[in-house]
């Protein structure tokens, strides 16, 4: 038999108060074993399921392919919230250079290879197609979300950790200026356990005056290839190039930056 008084040592060695779960039999040692045990292996389990933090990169990531669930949140000076929801995917490998907005709001296609943008209905059959003069993925007045850029790559420091609804975020901030000119505040938050974007907030203030602030969480981030159907343009063949008016209205009218700015 061991005695009380060592089981009393090993008990409170491990966290438990002695005098609550001091045996003063065999019986009561097995007991107490149990219990401790139980304990060790309920905490075990919490700890392996708790996802475990890396540390935040220097500078953002930069993600030329990747798929994401965006809901965004639209508010102007003296106007109602607006809200939208779809799917935002970029494909920017050896056999693709493209993205894709699909929603009920403002969908379109964009081909960077062919420079061409179709601007297409709710089932991905196009309206009329415009031309793309000088745009690229990282750099295109189509899309505020793409995770790339001179500003991105080039201007955005490290805030510090933050706790939000999503869960832990380290937060990223960066200007989009025009030369000396503030233009835009942008804050990004990365998962702590994934290093993907959770939220990304866009303050649009150009030349002083406050536009428009925009803020999207991210659901189902992947940086798998992008469902070739994100991608599909129906009736590509007959698809014909819209007007002046058109194409001009319809680039001012795209969500992102530029939907704000220029409405």
């Amino acid at each position: 038999r061991v005695p009380p008084a060592v089981w009393d040592v090993r008990v409170r060695t491990i966290g438990l108060h002695g005098s609550l779960f001091r045996p003063t039999s065999i019986m009561g040692s097995s007991r107490v074993l149990r219990v401790v045990s139980m304990c060790v292996v309920a905490t075990t389990a919490l700890v392996i399921a708790a996802p475990a933090s890396q540390a935040p990169p220097e500078k953002l990531p930069v993600i030329l392919t990747w798929s994401s669930t965006v809901t965004s949140t639209e508010t102007v000076p003296n106007g109602p919230e607006q809200h939208s929801v779809g799917v935002a995917a970029y494909q920017q490998d050896a056999l693709q250079n493209r993205s894709a907005w699909v929603s009920n709001r403002n969908p379109f296609v964009a081909d960077f290879n062919k420079m061409v943008a179709y601007f297409v209905d709710g089932r991905q059959t196009c309206q009329y197609f415009c031309k793309l003069l000088g745009d690229t993925p990282c750099n295109s007045q189509l899309d505020g979300n793409a995770l790339c850029g001179y500003d991105y790559e080039n201007r955005a420091k490290y805030i510090g950790e933050e706790s939000l609804p999503q869960g832990q975020t380290y937060h990223y901030h960066f200007g989009d200026p025009l030369g000396i000119i503030p233009m835009a505040d942008h804050d990004m938050y990365l998962s702590t356990s994934t290093l993907l974007p959770v939220r990304y907030d866009v303050n649009l203030h150009p030349f002083g005056k406050e536009v428009g602030k925009i803020s999207s969480l991210y659901t189902n981030f992947s940086t798998a290839t992008p469902d070739a159907n994100y991608f599909t343009v129906g009736n590509e063949e007959y698809c014909q190039e819209g007007s002046e008016a058109q194409c001009d209205n319809t680039m001012q009218r795209i969500r992102g930056a530029l939907l704000m700015m220029r409405k």
